[in-house]
């Protein structure tokens, strides 16, 4: 058991139910707020202990339910586990301070499968440390409904 922080960003109506019973089978039982970036879905971000399992399980029932999620594990091996309907589920590894960590064995992965094109090799390492999971999750990171974004400067 490692803590866990758990940040479901976008959940249509229609699946909360079966999140919220995952959830109550381990004892949680999450306030649910509405989701300021799209009308009709519900977010919600609390904190617990559960094990890989447990975790393995609600990340799975998430992905098939079609929510926007972000759940960080702070065990032995830290990781940020990012979900999108578009993009599927990512896992990051990340440091104690939550950065991205990427190991010399990945990186010399890139290298060869880059073939020596520089554009090639920033395009693999964009994905390696996704950032278009993090690009398509940032909208939602919204808490009340109070917020408005500012416009942005041309």
């Amino acid at each position: 058991m490692s803590r866990t922080d758990i940040w479901l960003l976008c959940a249509p109506k229609s699946a909360t139910f079966d999140v919220q019973n995952f959830l109550s089978t381990q004892g949680l039982n999450p306030k649910w707020k509405p989701q300021p970036h799209t009308p009709g879905c519900l977010q919600t971000r609390f904190q617990t202990s559960l094990s890989e399992a447990q975790v393995a399980k609600l990340v799975s029932l998430l992905s098939k339910s079609g929510v926007v999620f972000e759940v960080h594990r702070s065990s032995a091996e830290p990781c940020l586990l990012l979900g999108h309907p578009g993009l599927g589920l990512k896992r990051l590894a990340v440091d104690a301070s939550g950065e991205i960590v990427l190991r010399i064995g990945q990186l010399e992965r890139l290298m060869r499968e880059s073939d020596g094109n520089q554009r090639e090799l920033d395009r693999l390492l964009r994905l390696e440390t996704g950032t278009a999971w993090l690009d398509l999750l940032e909208p939602y990171r919204l808490e009340t409904t109070r917020v408005s974004q500012l416009p942005r400067a041309v």
